[in-house]
């Protein structure tokens, strides 16, 4: 549903969360070794080019939450669940990174599979 401007003081005043209940149980656990997947969608999309198809570990699990990529083209909330994802830089950039480089990126789980 979008968001009309007679909604917003309400939004204001109850903190409008986007966290929603998944039916399914969530796919991953902390420790988990996952891949992200490669994908050309013609809408944008949470999940930078430059992550797709790298190799992270799943160092938090935040519960469900609305899925942004459909929300935000009016298409539902359709909720899944939400991970913190752990690159190394050596896997992002190659030997060119440095020695503690690495990226956190919060992904959604229809964007990873098991690695």
């Amino acid at each position: 549903m979008p968001v009309t401007p007679d909604m917003i003081p309400g939004i204001i005043a109850t903190n409008f969360s986007p966290m929603a209940e998944v039916a399914d149980a969530p796919a991953f656990k902390v420790g988990d070794k996952v891949n992200t997947k490669i994908m050309a969608k013609p809408t944008h999309t949470r999940l930078p080019r430059y992550l797709r198809g790298r190799v992270g570990t799943v160092v938090t699990y935040y519960g469900g939450f609305v899925f942004a990529d459909t929300r935000a083209i009016l298409e539902g909330d359709h909720p899944q669940h939400l991970y913190c994802i752990r690159f190394e830089g050596s896997d992002i950039w190659g030997p060119d990174a440095g020695p503690k480089d690495v990226i956190y990126a919060d992904l959604y789980e229809s964007y990873l599979e098991k690695a």
